[in-house]
């Protein structure tokens, strides 16, 4: 069995660690993401399905080390020759954890002796070193230094990108959305709520609709890589599938196989109750063509322009998810404050029955709502420290 990490932003790591059970990969939860195990059909149908992993790395070896300096040796004692095909043009990142960054202060120097390690290989096998490509290289490799229980000693793990451009890549947005939120976290507040996938969903401050479509698509069971596995994926180009063509079958077949789930579940987005408003007439224009790139009707989704804080409830009861705009500049800041609170109030007066979840990244914005919270899970969304807040209205 093949062992692999799929990362994830950072607090998605329980949903992602679900995910990868329903694919018999023996995960093991971890910080910014989820250890596993498993056989290629396995990682292949997880790869195509999951809607929370950014990236999903390939364990290639492993090593110990007491300083950088055994770091070259180690690596040309690996039979590289057997990952690369020759002209195959490369890229190591260096990631460490927080007691090897007391210890290590240069990553880059460490990707470079990395990259030392493996070309000195290859030039004795070959007689040439394979060339350094940091845009777009056909092997992008993770080199993570971690501390060990044995003291002095470090733990290195090699590690070979599967997916190349990141899974949250969906490929239904278009360009033209300020600050987007990334696809899988949008479809981790989704699942970290109790929708029940039968009531209304609503989203109040929409944009261009990223939560509205990942809910579609968690909600009529659809594969969120219909359209991001024509883009191609990393290991395309790497020696170990080039080389065997069985191994292409079994990816075809999982590609087929999600394909014909797409095709039959489609019909089951149109008895979703989904609302979204926004008061940018462009964003709302935005969520139609995002429905449209992925084959789905723009009617699935009611749309409404208008103030989120004059908005009624579309039902008796429902649930609201959504990330309301925030500001960078001062103004904008206590006009986010502003728009927060009457928002809450909005809720209170005319959404009783519903639950809300709202993405705060503000703590400024979750004081700015005059309602109790019942619940908050920490989530990283970018660079921000953010919050899902849950609130009962009543």
């Amino acid at each position: 069995m093949n062992r692999y990490f799929a990362s994830c932003p950072m607090g998605l790591e329980t949903l992602l660690n679900e995910e990868a059970k329903a694919f018999n990969l023996n995960p093991f939860p971890g910080r910014g993401g989820v250890h596993l195990k498993g056989e290629w059909e396995s990682l292949y149908k997880f790869m195509l399905w999951t809607r929370i992993a950014s990236r999903i790395f390939l364990n290639v070896t492993e090593f110990e080390i007491t300083n950088e300096k055994e770091i070259v040796k180690k690596v040309s004692n690996f039979a590289w020759e057997e990952w690369f095909m020759r002209d195959q043009t490369l890229k190591i990142t260096t990631l460490l954890d927080k007691e090897a960054q007391g210890t290590f202060r240069n990553s880059i120097y460490l990707s470079q002796l990395t990259k030392d390690g493996m070309c000195d290989r290859l030039r004795d096998k070959w007689g040439e070193r394979p060339n350094i490509e940091l845009q777009s290289p056909d092997m992008s490799f993770l080199l993570r230094i971690e501390k060990t229980p044995k003291p002095g000693y470090w733990k290195c793990t090699l590690s070979l990108d599967l997916v190349g451009m990141p899974l949250h890549h969906r490929g239904y947005r278009g360009k033209g959305h300020e600050a987007p939120l990334r696809e899988n976290l949008a479809a981790g507040c989704v699942l970290h709520t109790d929708w029940n996938r039968t009531e209304v969903f609503m989203d109040p401050f929409c944009g261009s609709g990223t939560i509205l479509v990942e809910a579609a698509m968690i909600g009529a069971g659809l594969p969120p890589s219909i359209l991001r596995f024509t883009h191609g994926f990393a290991f395309f180009n790497h020696a170990y599938f080039k080389r065997n063509n069985a191994q292409h079958d079994v990816w075809m077949n999982c590609v087929e196989e999600m394909k014909d789930t797409f095709k039959k579940n489609k019909v089951v987005a149109e008895s979703l109750q989904l609302y979204g408003n926004d008061i940018a007439p462009r964003a709302l224009e935005m969520v139609e063509e995002s429905l449209l790139k992925l084959g789905l009707s723009p009617k699935i989704v009611k749309l409404t322009r208008q103030k989120a804080q004059t908005l009624s409830a579309p039902a008796e009861s429902g649930i609201i998810v959504t990330n309301p705009p925030y500001g960078k500049r001062m103004e904008e800041v206590e006009e986010a404050q502003e728009l927060i609170h009457e928002f809450g109030e909005t809720m209170k007066q005319n959404f009783k029955g519903f639950r809300a979840y709202l993405l705060l990244g503000d703590p400024n914005l979750r004081k700015s709502i005059a309602l109790q919270t019942s619940k908050r899970i920490e989530l990283r969304n970018g660079d921000i420290d953010s919050r899902l807040v849950r609130y009962n209205l009543y």
